[in-house]
């Protein structure tokens, strides 16, 4: 499940309320979090300054948003996850920069053949990164690893 800010829905700062507690929840239990954000990328990240250091590991879903945003994701610890939306942003322009930053690829799993769907996401982010396939499932499995392989601090 995903959790965060959504300027579609009403009660931002409801929003806000519930992602903080559900961000400090899951450091103290060493638990990971998949970020949503919708339209509210800068309210995201002071959110995300203001809980330094006691962030648990953060994976920001499908992230489209500026390549300055995503450096100042990054430097919080976000690992950004580009998902088949990435293709047709702007921030694709980035090219072989978005693998300088910490990332995982996902599928957003749609209907069909999830082999040939994972593969063509593969196969576009390796065009685009000039990763090879073998480096981008290396680091799938890493970053994996990293968020399924927490401790709580407490």
């Amino acid at each position: 499940a995903e959790v965060g800010l959504d300027r579609r829905f009403p009660e931002i700062e409801q929003q806000e309320a519930f992602l903080k507690d559900t961000l400090t929840l899951a450091y103290e239990l060493g638990r990971s979090v998949s970020l949503h954000c919708v339209q509210e990328d800068g309210r995201m990240l002071s959110l995300l300054r203001s809980l330094q250091p006691n962030l648990p590991v953060l994976l920001w879903h499908g992230y489209t948003g500026s390549w300055e945003t995503a450096q100042e994701a990054a430097k919080l610890g976000v690992i950004l996850s580009y998902g088949s939306r990435l293709f047709g942003s702007k921030l694709a322009r980035e090219g072989d920069r978005l693998a300088t930053l910490p990332y995982a690829l996902e599928t957003d799993f749609q209907m069909g053949d999830y082999s040939q769907i994972l593969w063509t996401q593969i196969d576009n982010f390796s065009k685009l990164s000039g990763c090879s396939h073998d480096e981008l499932i290396r680091n799938n499995d890493e970053i994996r690893t990293i968020l399924t392989h927490n401790t709580a601090t407490r």
